[in-house]
């Protein structure tokens, strides 16, 4: 009579199970991280990885098979008539938990899978469908295959054989919680860090200061969030959707290709304050993948820092929390209010802090607004840019149907041109209204006399997607309808009228520019240079821009005045290849298919034309040009140490839930 097999026979026959997917998972997993990253790192190690990838995936799948284990046990415990008449299924029955353990981890793998091209609309590739139900196909396959030939005593096991499968576990378990083997390789030397700073830590100048101008300058910054420089009339937009911007941008410097480094707002806004990117101030956690995100470290010198150190007064009037405390964005600022109220209510903040503040004093004010990236203007503004429409998005534009989280979360499986119009619509009607209130900062400065003493300058931290590349919102990609924003500068008597510049630039170089334009020293740790020189005519030579989004897997992009190319591949350079905390985001970039992009912005801007097929040459040469840039400023401002992890309050995820970041 068969034996009825017990937990512990079920337990070892789980061990064998796990040990045995583990493998092919890590095999399979290294080969092809291998074959298409080893040109590109060259101290890649197949064999360091191997056991690292083993380790993790043992560890993972001891847990599902401690579980299945024991379900299996209880299931065979249930008398009846299923198990007492049928020799053939008390055969089968030691490999319950095998096919069972196998099963669970293929359904846990399709359901991430699924939840991220569907749910969290990472994917839309037909091509992903296939590959990954081929992958479910073959492995149920394979799981049928050994259930069907697999003799009953190969799982009969010894003493000895118990003790070797358990030692083997017990070193892959050691491996799974060391880090990664890229985190300790040096892939190339990069450039050396600053060994004479220019500022400490709280701002305070470490070298000899230079007479400065004669009359110290207030520096006045807004940021509009979520704006894309072409939905401004001075950069090409035929609407009217800004004319207050545009007369303020005739008596100034405007700059035509200006990049964001990220495309969402923490990690900009900390790369405008710092002149750091994203991967050296370290603030770049995705706040809708995990509770741990990330606070910028007290050690990072701000521009805030200095400027106080120089006897400023400071104050950040910003409209959402991810500008203010909880994330470490009052460092340097004597008051940062983060209560919100959108535009209007900040700049009534602003006006009584001014009126507040000693005589005389310069000062350095922020000033952040969201009324861009909410959708929903005015219906009189609203009326005056859409056209007769009356669309499924004319539900969601209800108030408290949500309109604005399903289009920051790129959450529509499609949208007709004429949705796309309507969203266009309410985004230019919000910055109708934006443009608006602009114009009565500018009117306000001039009533105090503070206008033409002061530097002032109108940014954005990111753009917006309007369905150019199957998507919403932003946040999702590194395109140019993410990355390009407005910089527009203007400093009467300091800077000539209506002047445009057509070299590129980015948000690293708000702070080293406003300390040039101020006579102050430029801070040699930060990756950004002034643009002074361009604005004084001197001209600077050719540059590129790193921009990067360590949520979505770490893609990185370099980009240049002629070209972009996205690097959308999975490792991420220099960092972490196993981020638990974002596994989700990471995993969009082993399933997407699309690999690289490149693309020809002086032909082509909208990135339409994906050319690294054919110029395979110059795109060799731009992924090196790319990772030289990366390694070098890693190794400059120190990866990941930027930051300071801590655990967000219920608080503060309702109000990014209610901005799109947490669905």
């Amino acid at each position: 009579m068969q034996k009825r097999p017990t937990l512990l026979d079920l337990a070892y026959q789980a061990i064998c199970g796990v040990l045995l997917i583990a493998l092919a998972w890590a095999v399979v997993a290294s080969l092809s991280l291998y074959s298409l990253y080893g040109g590109d790192f060259p101290e890649y190690d197949l064999w360091r990885l191997l056991p690292y990838t083993l380790g993790r995936a043992v560890l993972l799948g001891l847990v599902l098979a401690a579980l299945l284990a024991a379900l299996t046990w209880l299931f065979l415990r249930i008398p009846g008539r299923l198990f007492a008449r049928s020799k053939r299924r008390a055969a089968t029955r030691p490999f319950a938990c095998l096919f069972g353990l196998e099963s669970g981890i293929l359904l846990a793998y399709w359901g991430v899978f699924y939840a991220n091209s569907n749910w969290l609309r990472f994917s839309r590739e037909p091509r992903s469908w296939f590959v990954d139900a081929l992958v479910v196909v073959c492995c149920v396959g394979v799981t049928a295959f050994l259930v069907k030939t697999l003799p009953l005593a190969s799982l009969r096991a010894t003493r000895r054989a118990r003790l070797g499968l358990a030692a083997l576990v017990a070193a892959l378990l050691f491996l799974a919680p060391i880090d990664s083997p890229f985190a300790t390789i040096p892939m190339r030397a990069g450039t050396p860090p600053a060994v004479d700073p220019t500022y400490d830590a709280d701002g305070n100048c470490m070298i000899e200061v230079p007479a400065s101008v004669s009359i110290p300058r207030n520096i006045i910054v807004l940021s509009i969030d979520t704006l894309r420089s072409d939905a401004l009339g001075c950069y090409g937009n035929p609407l009217p959707t800004s004319p207050n911007i545009d007369a303020f941008a005739a008596q100034g410097v405007l700059f035509e290709n200006f990049f964001s480094q990220a495309p969402w707002t923490l990690p900009s806004h900390m790369t405008m304050i710092t002149g750091l990117y994203p991967s050296a101030h370290g603030c770049i956690t995705s706040i809708g993948a995990s509770r741990s995100v990330d606070r910028l470290d007290p050690s990072r010198t701000t521009l805030a820092e200095v400027l106080r150190g120089f006897g400023y007064s400071t104050a950040a009037i910003t409209d959402g929390r991810l500008l203010g405390p909880t994330f470490g964005f009052d460092q340097g600022f004597e008051l940062c209010d983060d209560s919100g109220g959108g535009i209007k209510g900040v700049l009534e903040k602003a006006e009584r802090w001014l009126d507040s503040r000693s005589a005389g004093a310069p000062f350095f004010l922020f000033l952040h607004c969201y009324d861009v990236h909410h959708y929903r203007p005015p219906r009189r503004l609203e009326s005056e840019f859409a056209t007769d429409y009356d669309g499924k998005l004319r539900e969601l534009r209800r108030p408290g149907r949500n309109l604005e989280s399903r289009v920051t979360s790129n959450a529509f499986y499609d949208l007709r041109p004429e949705d796309v119009s309507y969203l266009r619509a309410l985004y230019f009607g919000e910055l109708r209204m934006t443009d608006t209130h602009f114009g009565r900062l500018v009117a306000m400065l001039r009533e105090r006399g503070i206008y033409d003493d002061s530097i002032i300058i109108v940014t954005s931290d990111h753009g917006e997607e309007f369905w150019e590349h199957g998507g919403t919102g932003h946040g999702w990609s590194l395109h140019q309808h993410q990355l390009r924003v407005p910089l527009i500068i203007v400093a009467p008597s300091l800077i000539s009228d209506d002047c445009r510049i057509d070299e590129a630039a980015g948000l690293i170089d708000i702070f080293p520019t406003v300390l040039d334009l101020l006579g102050f020293p430029v801070e040699r740790a930060v990756h950004g240079r002034s643009l002074a020189p361009l604005i004084r005519g001197e001209g600077l030579p050719g540059r590129r821009f790193l921009a990067e989004a360590a949520h979505l897997g770490n893609q990185k992009a370099i980009l240049t005045t002629d070209y972009s190319l996205l690097y959308n591949r999975f490792p991420p350079i220099g960092e972490s290849l196993f981020d638990w905390e974002r596994f989700a985001y990471v995993w969009r970039n082993i399933l997407r298919s699309t690999g690289n992009e490149m693309y020809d912005l002086r032909s082509d801007p909208g990135e339409q034309v994906n050319r690294i097929d054919e110029e395979p040459d110059v795109a060799r040469e731009r992924s090196g040009e790319l990772l030289d840039a990366l390694i070098g400023h890693i190794v400059q401002g120190g990866i990941g140490a930027g930051a300071q992890k801590f655990e967000l309050d219920d608080e503060t995820r309702e109000h990014l839930r209610s901005l799109g970041y947490i669905r």
